[in-house]
């Protein structure tokens, strides 16, 4: 899967011009526009380098076919993305995790030190301070992990919203007439 397209998952949006701007890169050495005022004349690249007029429709077609299914591909293969990776190492840093649990350590040693002492009123304080730390430990836990579920479920619903738009005439001829900028190339 080429890095732009797994890039393009946050451009992914359930709206005319970030899915064109995907189309756009799956196709941007297929397809060339030009535009004669509210008039688009497609040309389609063959495989010795020269361009053929065709009909829009053709580009058309391939929105319910070929870029659904290049969404699902990124679907699919999202949670073995780099970006992915990234964003879990994002969410998921444990500086301030690990700097809690070293301290938590020291104050269970320092409370069974004044416990040993007999210094029973002392270690009881300390015992308070644990369970903050523990408590900060879990919220920072927890956090973590809706961050994580935001990111991937605002990933997937964009995908899947996506997805369904492109089987809609309406959205697909705003898409169309997005990828006309997209491709517009002067004469």
């Amino acid at each position: 899967m080429s890095e732009d397209l797994v890039k393009g998952l946050y451009d992914i949006a359930p709206n005319n011009y970030n899915t064109a701007k995907f189309v756009h890169t799956l196709f941007k050495d297929e397809y060339k526009c030009h535009v004669f005022g509210k008039s688009y004349v497609w040309f389609q690249k063959e495989d010795n380098g020269t361009w053929k007029k065709i009909e829009g429709i053709v580009i058309r077609n391939r929105l319910s076919t070929d870029v659904v299914s290049a969404i699902n591909k990124l679907r699919t293969n999202f949670k073995n993305s780099e970006e992915y990776r990234h964003m879990e190492s994002i969410t998921f840093n444990n500086e301030s995790l690990e700097t809690l649990n070293k301290v938590a350590q020291e104050l269970r040693e320092k409370k069974n030190a004044l416990r040993d002492a007999n210094r029973i009123d002392d270690a009881r304080h300390i015992e308070n301070n644990i369970r903050d730390t523990e408590i900060s430990i879990d919220l920072i836990t927890k956090k973590q992990d809706l961050q994580r579920a935001d990111f991937r479920d605002r990933i997937f619903a964009n995908l899947s919203e996506t997805q369904d738009k492109l089987y809609n005439t309406t959205f697909k001829d705003g898409v169309m007439k997005e990828l006309a900028g997209f491709f517009y190339v002067a004469e």
